[in-house]
C-alpha cells in the first residue's frame, strides 16, 4: 500500500474479508530508499527520512482498517526492499494477497500497475486485486473457463468462495467467430451463429460438469462472439462481486 485511492480501496476491502474470514490483517508498505544509479552511497538522514515516512504510511493504514471494520484484527509493518520481490515472497506464508488496481478506465483499467501485476502473477497463493468498488457484497462470482488446467482450478477456488459467502457462480466462456476477415483471401466458410453458440455452450458445460456436482448452485452462462475474452468478463463483473 502508498496511500493512494487505490491502496484505501484495496485496505477496505481486505478488511472487510479478514473479519468474514476470522483471521488476521496484515497491511504491508515496501519501501526503498536507494536510488539506482547514484554516483554516491545514499543513506543516512535519507534512509532514516523513508523509513518514518513509510511507518506513518502503515499507521494511517491501520487505522483505516479499523475505521472501515472496527472489529477487524489488524496489524501493519514497513518493509524495506523491493515491493514486487517482497510481496511475492510473504505470498508464500499468506492466505490471501490483496493489492490496488491504478486502472482509470478504458485501456487503463486492463493495467494493474507493475506492482499489482508482479504480484498477480508469480504469487504462490490466491491474489484479490481490487479495484471500482470495495464495498460490494452481493452478487454472485464471474469465471472465465477456457478449459485449461489452470482455469479448472480458478473454477474450484471460485465456487469454495462463493460457498462460504452464501452466494452463486457465473461461469463463462468466450469466443469470437471463425469466420475469415473482411477482405482475407481465405475461403468463405461462414459458419451457422446460432450452431456456434450451442458448441460453445455444451463445451462450457462439459468444461464445469464435475463441478456443478458439488456445486449445484453455479450457472452456466455464454457469452457472444466477436468480443475479446477480457471485454466480456469485465464488462460481465460490472454487474456482479468477483472476477476470477
Amino acid at each position: 500500500m502508498e496511500g493512494s485511492t487505490a491502496s484505501r480501496a484495496a485496505i477496505q476491502w481486505a478488511a472487510t474479508e479478514a473479519v468474514r474470514r476470522g483471521g488476521e490483517l496484515v497491511v504491508a508498505n515496501v519501501y526503498d530508499w536507494r536510488v539506482i544509479g547514484a554516483r554516491a552511497p545514499i543513506g543516512g538522514a535519507i534512509a532514516d527520512d523513508a523509513r518514518v515516512r513509510a511507518e506513518l504510511l502503515v499507521d494511517s493504514a491501520v487505522a483505516d482498517a479499523r475505521t472501515f471494520e472496527p472489529n477487524v484484527n489488524v496489524r501493519g509493518e514497513a518493509v524495506q526492499g523491493s515491493p514486487g520481490h517482497t510481496l511475492i515472497t510473504a505470498s508464500t506464508s499468506s492466505d490471501l494477497m490483496v493489492v490496488g488496481s491504478r486502472g482509470r478506465g478504458g485501456f487503463a483499467s486492463l493495467m494493474l500497475g507493475s506492482v499489482g501485476q508482479q504480484v498477480a502473477t508469480h504469487a504462490a497463493g490466491p491474489v484479490v486485486v481490487v479495484r471500482g468498488r470495495p464495498d460490494i457484497a452481493g452478487g454472485p462470482i464471474v469465471v472465465g473457463v477456457d478449459g485449461s488446467p489452470s482455469a479448472d482450478h480458478v473454477v474450484g477456488v471460485a465456487l469454495a468462495e462463493a460457498a462460504a459467502r452464501g452466494t452463486g457462480v457465473v461461469a463463462i466462456r468466450a469466443y469470437t467467430s471463425n469466420d475469415p476477415p473482411v477482405g482475407s483471401r481465405a475461403p468463405i466458410r461462414l459458419e451457422n451463429p446460432e450452431e456456434r453458440r450451442e458448441a460453445e455452450y455444451e463445451t462450457l458445460v462439459n468444461d464445469v460438469a464435475s463441478w456443478k456436482e458439488k456445486y449445484p448452485r453455479m450457472r452456466c452462462r455464454r457469452r457472444s462472439r466477436g468480443r475479446g475474452p477480457h471485454r466480456v468478463v469485465l464488462d460481465r463483473t460490472a454487474r456482479h462481486d468477483t472476477e476470477g
